[in-house]
């Protein structure tokens, strides 16, 4: 059996091997993870909207632009109004609902940052860094709708 850093010997998930002793670790409720940034968006954001980094002003976000969805996309945790503090979930660490535009959505699908303002939406071969996560419930098309999103770590 590998052993790690500390020379502990590794078990199966949710035990410890020392000394020949399990033990059942305790994992302790999280609070959701957020990072802070300036929102820049010229309108006030809500929880649940999708937003973009904006690349004139450090640690600031803006609305999604339908001429640049390449950009990494985030999850309002907290809105805010334009030049106040707002909070977005940390990737990787959450699963969170945001809307999406009007296409038809399955579990599964991977989701960028739509070209329609605060929405997501499926896109078959996204790059890493565009991609927000991957829809935990699907909606279908024809209209705006929202899912649930697994956020993707970096």
């Amino acid at each position: 059996m590998p052993k790690n850093p500390m020379g502990m010997m590794r078990g199966t998930l949710g035990k410890q091997l020392s000394s020949g002793r399990a033990s059942q670790r305790r994992l302790a409720p999280r609070e959701s993870q957020h990072t802070n940034f300036t929102n820049n968006s010229g309108e006030t954001l809500v929880p649940g909207d999708v937003v973009i980094i904006d690349l004139a002003n450090d640690t600031s976000v803006v609305l999604t632009d339908p001429g640049d969805t390449l950009r990494v996309p985030l999850v309002v945790m907290a809105g805010a109004v334009d030049g106040d503090i707002v909070k977005c979930y940390t990737p990787g660490y959450n699963i969170v609902v945001v809307t999406c535009d009007a296409a038809a959505i399955s579990r599964g699908d991977a989701l960028v940052a739509s070209g329609t303002q605060r929405q997501a939406t499926p896109s078959g071969a996204p790059a890493l860094l565009t991609t927000l996560g991957v829809a935990v419930t699907e909606k279908a098309g024809g209209a705006a709708g929202h899912v649930s999103v697994l956020l993707l770590s970096r």
